[in-house]
């Protein structure tokens, strides 16, 4: 446990990349999406699990956790819509948004020939094509 255990006034906040399976609803509109789920767990570990069975079981495939965090009602002071699925999450247990961009599928059918580069001087980050050889 990371201290925080079924604290009442907590939640954890899982984001994770995921893409559709064939199976799910969504597969020929959505390549890839960010889903975020804010929900009661007693460590880490079970909130990344918990977030990666309801992925699965909405035919969509976990790829990567980006953030894992716990959250209070403070941290959505000045922001409406992440309120609201902190006070679902508070009396259901769990609540789940996803968001994706136009940037999603070209991502999603190049992550293999792209690496993030830091442009050192200023401090931005842009995505770089491998050379096919790397591939």
């Amino acid at each position: 446990m990371n201290g925080m255990g079924r604290n009442k006034d907590r939640l954890f906040l899982v984001t994770v990349q995921a893409r559709p399976t064939p199976r799910a609803a969504d597969f020929e509109v959505f390549p890839g999406a960010v889903v975020n789920c804010w929900l009661r767990a007693d460590s880490e570990h079970e909130a990344i699990t918990q977030t990666e069975t309801e992925i699965r079981e909405a035919a969509w495939i976990p790829e990567a956790v980006d953030a894992v965090r716990t959250v209070t009602r403070s941290d959505y002071e000045n922001d409406r819509a992440g309120r609201e699925y902190f006070e679902q999450a508070m009396v259901d247990g769990i609540a789940i948004a996803s968001s994706w961009n136009s940037y999603a599928k070209f991502f999603v059918e190049n992550r293999r020939r792209l690496v993030i580069s830091a442009d050192v001087k200023s401090n931005n980050a842009r995505l770089k094509p491998l050379p096919n050889r790397l591939l």
